[in-house]
């Protein structure tokens, strides 16, 4: 019987499994103390996630396991985009750009120097503009925000 909880809509895209256990990396937000931490505000899956089938072992992220519409966005997977974008000039310094994707990108490899922010829709995309304004991003990095928005990407993904 197919999953109704957290893994409703995943079934494995190798092997169609949709009630086995999957390995899946989760966000959470911890109270961190000296000895100990508290998950006091709960837990969420992105769909840019690892996601691994413990059927069959085949791996990839959340997206590719999801059936129809995602649950984060309501883009099905063909309909999600990614807008990439070289941001040398934005990341000099340790830059307020620099320490925003640092602080708030969905994924960061930083020594690698690339970071992927969600965009969403067009509201979402409001919100995080104002959220990058008020946090001293540059006014190129809001533009890229905005050309993204245009193009409907749904993620920007950042690289030096």
């Amino acid at each position: 019987m197919p999953s109704t909880n957290w893994l409703e809509c995943i079934r494995c895209p190798n092997c169609g499994n949709d009630e086995a256990p999957f390995i899946i990396d989760v966000r959470c937000r911890l109270h961190t103390y000296d000895d100990q931490f508290k998950n006091e505000d709960g837990c969420w899956i992105d769909d840019g996630a690892y996601c691994e089938c413990t059927a069959c072992g085949y791996s990839s992220r959340v997206v590719d396991f999801r059936e129809g519409k995602t649950q984060e966005t309501g883009f099905s997977p063909e309909e999600l985009r990614l807008l990439d974008v070289d941001a040398t000039d934005l990341f000099e310094d340790e830059s307020p750009d620099w320490k925003y994707c640092i602080e708030y990108a969905a994924f960061s490899h930083r020594e690698a120097c690339e970071f992927m922010l969600y965009i969403g829709d067009t509201k979402n995309a409001e919100v995080l503009r104002a959220h990058m304004n008020t946090s001293g991003c540059s006014q190129d990095f809001l533009a890229l925000v905005e050309l993204a928005t245009n193009r409907k990407a749904v993620w920007l993904m950042l690289h030096a």
